[in-house]
């Protein structure tokens, strides 16, 4: 999977290059997006946009690409500060499983749970219309656009 792919190759480079990484993300300010991860951001979203499509998608894929790139950064970070010989080998494996398995879910696990997920369904149907269909109007389009939104981020 390309998210996996992506976490790793990531948490290599922190760990290849410590000084340069925490120079590029320990040097952030409050309210500014970071340079850097906008790129990786927008890249991520896009991914997540094609699961969300195939009905993948717990949440809508800006939040997930933010839940998966604030882990995918922290356990960097959180590596970087260990001595090499006391690394945990395993964390971030294990992080990189928990963080996905938040946002992406089964496509059995619909199936299995004897109710629809109105959260997922909205998320996915958001992604499927994110290109105005041509039967709707541009105002009709915005409209649902927006009532998707809130329900995919509805509580459960």
């Amino acid at each position: 999977m390309a998210v996996r792919d992506g976490w790793d190759r990531h948490v290599q480079f922190g760990l290849d290059h410590p000084a340069f990484y925490v120079l590029l993300y320990g040097r952030i300010e409050p309210g500014r997006p970071c340079a850097i991860t906008g790129p990786a951001h927008t890249m991520l979203c896009e991914l997540l946009t094609a699961a969300a499509q195939h009905g993948l998608l717990r949440v809508p894929p800006a939040q997930a690409a933010g839940q998966i790139l604030a882990a995918n950064t922290g356990v960097t970070l959180a590596l970087i500060t260990q001595p090499g010989n006391d690394r945990d080998p395993n964390l971030s494996a294990s992080v990189r499983e928990a963080a996905i398995a938040g946002v992406l879910r089964h496509p059995a696990e619909a199936a299995t749970s004897g109710r629809p997920d109105h959260v997922a369904t909205a998320t996915t149907l958001r992604a499927l219309i994110q290109d105005k269909p041509a039967a709707l109007t541009t105002g009709e389009h915005i409209l649902l656009q927006e009532l998707l939104e809130r329900l995919a981020a509805a509580e459960r």
